[in-house]
């Protein structure tokens, strides 16, 4: 019973600390709050951190059997007779200790600090994956951001061309197939901005979910420029 209400008390905790980090969400992202809000909220985590906590209960249980047993008891009796009262109660204590099991509780207590110990590698495990999915995440958020700006100045190069080609075409200038392959680039380099954009959302959505975020919940990236 004691080990299912620390349990519960475990995940109550859990509960609120998630409750209260989610509302301290920062107004701009940056790699490094991006892996300190995961390690608080990612789902994995906290999984791992409540099997720590789990183990620990387990183990302050094993080596409390070490501990000696104590109880106590007590009872009152009132008799009212012919006018007469009287009162007698019956008090007892008790203690057990156990001196000698086999090595039992040794090894009950080695097997719980091994177990508890693995649980501890375990959530570190996890905290690492989830900082390297994190920084892969980010990065490649950084460099689709870092795309589309490239092809929103190629894309207005080429417009530029194409303006300048449509008048050397009313000019004369140029014959119709020239404008046609300056017309072709502007629209493929149109196309690829639409595709890039398109995997920049995907990054995004991407990292957002690692973070346990919302999809509509607001997410400013602090870009640094890569190039």
């Amino acid at each position: 019973m004691n080990k299912i209400i620390s349990i519960l008390l475990a995940l109550v905790l859990c509960g609120v600390v998630q409750s209260v980090l989610a509302q301290q969400k920062p107004a701009q992202w940056n790699l490094k709050n991006c892996i300190e809000y995961a390690h608080a909220n990612n789902i994995k985590v906290q999984k791992a951190r409540i099997a720590v906590n789990e183990s620990n209960v387990d183990l302050k249980e094993a080596k409390a059997a070490y501990l000696p047993s104590l109880s106590a008891e007590a009872s009152q009796n009132l008799t009212n007779v012919n006018k007469s009262s009287s009162l007698n109660g019956r008090y007892s204590l008790s203690s057990s200790m156990t001196l000698f099991n086999g090595g039992k509780t040794a090894n009950d207590v080695k097997q719980k600090t091994l177990q508890t110990r693995l649980q501890e590698l375990s959530l570190k495990e996890t905290e690492n994956d989830i900082e390297v999915a994190i920084t892969q995440a980010f990065l490649q958020l950084l460099y689709a951001n870092e795309t589309v700006k490239i092809d929103e100045q190629t894309l207005e190069t080429s417009s530029a061309q194409l303006s300048r080609s449509k008048n050397l075409l009313s000019a004369g200038s140029i014959t119709r197939i020239d404008y046609a392959q300056v017309e072709a680039q502007y629209s493929s380099d149109k196309y690829q901005l639409a595709v890039d954009m398109n995997t920049l959302d995907e990054t995004r959505l991407s990292l957002k979910q690692l973070l346990e975020l919302g999809v509509n919940d607001d997410f400013d990236v602090i870009m640094p420029s890569i190039f």
